[in-house]
């Protein structure tokens, strides 16, 4: 019930970014759980997250929890295939090229990346052939002492 409410929300308020950046972050917190990863796919959320990455470029935000959130549904094996079918990978490659200065959104972002590529030998090419790779080495070149980014940048 909470979930599709947050889902509905997303979509009722796509043009309102503040209420993306909240709901991307409800939803972030309820993909901690993993029994919640698959529930929140059901509801709409990874088609909603992604929209609101799209709707919301420029808002550093939305794009922190947006990529944050698709990170933690893509260690379901389903979800991440959803999710590149989607267009997920496209909205976060284009969030780390977009904000190179904002450390957390390069976190994120590659961590992100690093989790839609696990054991998926498809969102690697992919990735590759969308620019991901340049991305992930900008962030790393950008934002060397940040261990956490490093450490997805280099998984």
């Amino acid at each position: 019930m909470v979930i599709a409410g947050i889902v509905a929300a997303l979509r009722l308020h796509s043009k309102v970014a503040d209420q993306q950046r909240q709901g991307c972050g409800a939803l972030r917190k309820l993909a901690r759980i993993a029994a919640n990863r698959a529930v929140i796919a059901e509801e709409g959320g990874l088609v909603a997250v992604i929209a609101a990455l799209q709707q919301h470029p420029w808002d550093v935000g939305v794009q922190v929890e947006g990529c944050a959130v698709l990170s933690l549904l893509a260690k379901n094996s389903a979800n991440s295939v959803a999710i590149a079918e989607e267009g997920g990978l496209v909205v976060v490659i284009a969030a780390l090229v977009r904000h190179t200065d904002d450390v957390r959104v390069q976190e994120q972002g590659c961590k992100a990346l690093m989790d839609l590529s696990k054991d998926n030998a498809d969102s690697k090419v992919a990735i590759a052939q969308q620019g991901g790779i340049a991305a992930v080495i900008a962030a790393l070149i950008q934002h060397p002492s940040h261990g956490a980014l490093v450490v997805h940048g280099c998984s």
